[in-house]
């Protein structure tokens, strides 16, 4: 049930976001989109389907320190 949920809230992501980039031929609005929607939309189903996911701030810590940039 929820994995239903989580694939037509991203349809209706797609259908409002995604289609009107593509329509206005916007290569770098749908190249960010895609940056964006792609993980977000295997984090959730990842979750949905219960897959142990673990915290997303930790994963970007340690690419950030590995390019150098700490805080």
């Amino acid at each position: 049930m929820s994995l239903a949920l989580v694939v037509t809230g991203f349809a209706l992501i797609v259908l409002l976001d995604l289609i009107p980039l593509i329509r206005k031929k916007d290569g770098h609005g749908i190249a960010a989109f895609l940056l964006l929607f792609s993980p977000a939309l295997v984090l959730a189903v990842l979750q949905a389907v219960g897959v142990e996911v673990p915290g997303v701030t930790v994963v970007l810590w340690r690419i950030l320190h590995a390019l150098g940039l700490t805080y």
